[in-house]
């Protein structure tokens, strides 16, 4: 184990979240520079080994991040925070073994093969 391994999961996620942050651009171009920028200003930071100085780094990080999140920013539809979270509930398997379903023309079938 290295010094830094109780820091390496914060610094993946943080590095993930700016990422994230920064997909809200209009143009892949733009998007491209902001993320070499941000991947600059970790690796400049790499060899670090004072743990309160990575502290400070991260803290700086997240503050950057908490910032620059997107005011309204996209969630899928169907997962929670989406508009249609919890729309259609899932449905029992067993009330629809017991029972058949019926079409528009009202021809039912059975639900035999389940």
């Amino acid at each position: 184990m290295t010094l830094l391994s109780p820091f390496s999961q914060r610094i993946f996620k943080l590095y993930r979240r700016a990422l994230r942050e920064i997909s809200y651009s209009a143009e892949r171009d733009l998007f491209c520079v902001e993320a070499r920028k941000i991947r600059e200003e970790f690796e400049k930071h790499r060899g670090e080994q004072d743990t309160s100085k990575i502290e400070f780094l991260l803290q700086r990080g997240e503050y950057w991040v908490e910032e620059y999140t997107h005011p309204d920013p996209y969630h899928i539809p169907d997962k929670e925070g989406g508009c249609a979270f919890l729309r259609y509930p899932e449905l029992d398997k067993e009330f629809l073994k017991n029972h058949s379903m019926v079409t528009l023309t009202g021809k039912a079938y059975s639900n035999e093969g389940w």
